[in-house]
C-alpha cells in the first residue's frame, strides 16, 4: 500500500477481466440454456470460485515460484541452502506478497455469493466451512504442481517461462471438467487433477458431487504436495552452486 494509485490500478485489469467474463457467458447463455448441464448461475459461480482460487495462489507465489529458475541458473540458490531453514519454504515465501490480487479474491466472492442468490442455495455454516477447506485445497494442490513445474530447472537449466506455462493450463480451469470429452475429463482428474481445483468446490456448493469425491480432492491435494517435497529434495542433488 505504499504506492496506493499503483495499487489501484492494477486492481484494475482484474476488475474488467471479470465483467469481460460474466459478459461473455451471459451472451453465450441468451441463446442456450446450459452447458454440459451447468445453468449460467453455476458457471457464474464456477467463475467465482475460480478467481477465489487465482487470487490467493497467485498473491502468495506469483513474486515466488516465478523465480526460482533464476535462482537456479544465478546460483542464488546457495543463499538458501546455507540457511537453517527448508530450502523449499524459503524459494516459496522469500519475496513479497502481491496484494493486488486481492481484488480477484474480493470479487469472486462476490461472485459466488451473488450466484448463490440466483440459484436460490441456501449456505450452512458446515457448508461454508468445506467449501473453505476445499478452496485451500486447491491452492495447496496449485502451489505443489507449479513447484513441480519449476522444479524440472535443475535439469533442463534456463526455461525461465515454465511458469507462464503453467499459468496459461491453470486457466483451463475455469471451465467446467464436463465440457471435454470422457478420455480428457479422466486425465484431468486422475492423472493431471485440474478438475480438483475449481470444479470440484464448484459441484459442492450446488451439491451435484458424490462425497467420495471430496475425499479424493482432499487426498490429492496433500500428497501431491508430498510429491512435490520429495520431488524438490531429489532435484537438489543436481543442484552444482555458483562456486562449482
Amino acid at each position: 500500500m505504499e504506492y496506493r494509485f499503483d495499487f489501484f490500478f492494477r486492481a484494475l485489469p482484474t476488475t474488467l477481466s471479470l465483467l469481460i467474463n460474466v459478459f461473455m457467458i451471459s451472451f453465450i447463455y441468451s441463446r442456450i440454456k446450459e452447458i454440459a448441464g451447468w445453468s449460467r448461475e453455476e458457471l457464474f459461480l464456477l467463475l467465482g470460485t475460480y478467481n477465489i482460487v487465482w487470487g490467493i495462489f497467485f498473491g502468495l507465489f506469483i513474486h515466488n515460484l516465478g523465480q526460482v529458475n533464476n535462482y537456479i541458473n544465478s546460483g542464488e540458490l546457495d543463499l538458501f541452502l546455507t540457511k537453517p531453514v527448508n530450502s523449499q519454504f524459503m524459494v516459496s515465501f522469500r519475496n513479497h506478497i502481491d496484494f493486488g490480487e486481492a481484488s480477484t479474491f474480493v470479487f469472486g466472492i462476490i461472485l459466488v455469493i451473488f450466484s448463490l442468490g440466483k440459484i436460490g442455495i441456501a449456505v450452512s455454516a458446515l457448508d461454508a466451512i468445506l467449501y473453505s477447506l476445499l478452496i485451500l485445497g486447491s491452492v495447496i494442490l496449485s502451489y505443489s504442481l507449479w513447484l513441480i513445474s519449476v522444479t524440472f530447472s535443475f535439469w533442463f537449466g534456463r526455461i525461465r517461462e515454465i511458469h507462464e506455462v503453467f499459468i496459461s493450463v491453470f486457466a483451463i480451469v475455469k471451465y467446467p471438467i464436463d465440457i471435454f470429452p470422457n478420455q480428457i475429463k479422466w486425465l484431468f482428474t486422475y492423472f493431471i487433477p485440474l478438475a480438483v481445483l475449481v470444479t470440484f468446490p464448484a459441484r459442492f456448493l450446488i451439491k451435484t458431487i458424490r462425497p467420495e469425491f471430496l475425499l479424493f480432492s482432499f487426498t490429492v491435494s496433500f500428497f501431491v504436495l508430498f510429491l512435490s517435497g520429495l520431488f524438490w529434495k531429489f532435484a537438489l542433488k543436481r543442484y552444482q552452486s555458483a562456486s562449482s
